[in-house]
């Protein structure tokens, strides 16, 4: 799943913070994994009371 700013993204945000195509939601072995599409203001994951910048890729939980 694609997310951004860009009308051709899956999710997209209209809010000048967001890139075009900032970053992807994608399901592997089990684990959800983000990752930034090299955005140019980055991504940042809350992992309860801390931020923790996203350099690459990193497996997050998807709440619905």
């Amino acid at each position: 799943m694609q997310i951004g700013r860009a009308p051709d993204n899956n999710v997209c945000i209209p809010d000048n913070r967001i890139s075009g195509h900032h970053g992807t939601i994608e399901h592997r072995q089990g684990s959800y994994w983000y990752r930034d599409l090299r955005s140019t203001n980055g991504s940042l994951l809350l992992r309860g009371d801390t931020r923790t910048v996203v350099d690459g890729e990193e497996t997050v939980e998807v709440c619905l």
